[in-house]
This record gives structure tokens, sequence and C-alpha cells, in this order.
């Protein structure tokens, strides 16, 4: 449930940033409250509209499938992965997870890796079994590994 709804957010997470972001341009102050409940009330409707087309139930190969969808117009942009940290083409780490009320620690770099809209994801050392167990299903070749790693 949580990789669904962290891939939910993450396919137009681009789209509704310009969104908010032009929105928001003219106020030094906000009320979050007031500014999403009226400023934001196409987003929000948005929002409700695509909710209400997730079936309630999703086997395993269905959620696969999804997923496979939301994630095949992501590329270009490629994301590194060292322990238990995701770091963008600058190396900055990333931590939009931390945002989520659900981040529980399991499955983090999966849903860190959705939430940066990488098309690609290049790991710089082993990662836990379960988290590339799902790389390797949502991700399949587009994870390489760095070879200087291997080499040590």
């Amino acid at each position: 449930k949580e990789v669904l709804l962290t891939a939910l957010i993450a396919a137009d997470i681009d789209e509704d940033k310009k969104y908010v972001l032009k929105k928001l341009r003219y106020f030094s102050e906000y009320a979050i409250d007031g500014i999403f409940n009226f400023r934001m009330k196409p987003l929000k409707e948005k929002w409700k509209e695509i909710i209400s087309y997730v079936p309630s139930g999703f086997t395993d190969s269905q959620l696969k499938d999804f997923i496979g969808y939301l994630l095949k117009d992501k590329t270009g942009r490629r994301v590194y992965i060292e322990g238990s940290s995701v770091y963008d083409k600058r190396f900055n780490k990333l931590s939009r997870v931390s945002l989520l009320t659900s981040d529980s620690g399991q499955l983090r770099i999966l849903k860190e890796i959705l939430l940066s809209g990488a098309g690609e994801v290049e790991l710089l050392n082993p990662i836990s079994p379960s988290e590339g167990d799902y790389l390797k299903e949502y991700y399949g070749d587009k994870v390489t590994f760095n070879p200087s790693f291997y080499s040590k």
C-alpha cells in the first residue's frame, strides 16, 4: 500500500509542484489551510479524482503493472544509492520521503527513488535484500552497479 501511494504521489509531482509554486508566488505569508482549500482547490479535486480511479485492491502483478505504467515515462534522471541514502546527480541527499506520514523506514529507499522521479538507479554499494528485490521488480534493467565499488 505504501509503495502504491508513493507511486501515485510521484506520478505528477513535477506538474503539481509547478502548479503550487505558481499559486504561491505572490504570498509572503501562508495560511496553509486557506491556501489549500481555496487557491489549490483544482489540485485537491484532481487528487480526489485520481483516488476514485484507484481500485480498492491490487494483486501483486496488478501493482507491478500499475507502477510500471507510472514509471515508463521517467527517463534520464538518475539517482545514486549509498547505504540507506539516495542522492541526486549533484550528490545532494534526497529526503522527500520524510514528508510521508507512513515513513516507517521500511522500503524507504524505494519510496525515495519513486518520489525523486528517477528513471535510472545506480547502486554505489549493496542494499538490503528486500529493497533490492523491489528495485529489481519495478526498475529491472534500469538499475546499475557502480563498477568501482565492486572491483575493490
